[in-house]
């Protein structure tokens, strides 16, 4: 099953299907798409350049997104107008690309923030319901 949660033009695919794969993503895990809220929450606040998105989804306890993916992602919220790039000039080393949030890219942030609060509502619900059943065993 699919739902659509729609901000203006904005959509928002929750994958709730009965099969594991089509919930979460082959190699980590997580939910599928789930890397994309992240990122434009880590840009929300300054810019950064790709590097620096690594490292801080490491710190977070999210290393298990590899760097390709991330890649792959940021070009795809790019072409999608979430977020745009630059190149900026360092004091060091070659000029690195910028990732900074859009305008677009800030909505569909409130509109994943929006679901994914929805969905952890429904994740304590489980677990409220699974450790009641676990106590009377």
């Amino acid at each position: 099953m699919r739902r659509q949660i729609q901000s203006s033009d904005m959509r928002v695919k929750v994958s709730m299907g009965s099969e594991r794969s089509s919930f979460h993503s082959a190699t980590d895990g997580m939910p599928n798409g789930f890397l994309t809220p992240w990122l434009l929450l880590l840009l929300r606040n300054c810019s950064m350049h790709g590097y620096q998105i690594l490292q801080t989804l490491k710190v977070l306890g999210l290393a298990t997104f590899d760097a390709t993916t991330v890649y792959r992602t940021l070009r795809r919220l790019e072409k999608d107008d979430l977020i745009r790039s630059g190149w900026q000039m360092g004091d060091f080393g070659p000029a690195k690309r910028v990732y900074t949030l859009t305008e677009a890219g800030q909505e569909f942030l409130r509109t994943w923030a929006y679901a994914l609060e929805r969905y952890q509502g429904i994740l304590d619900r489980f677990f409220e319901v699974y450790t009641e059943q676990s106590g009377q065993h």
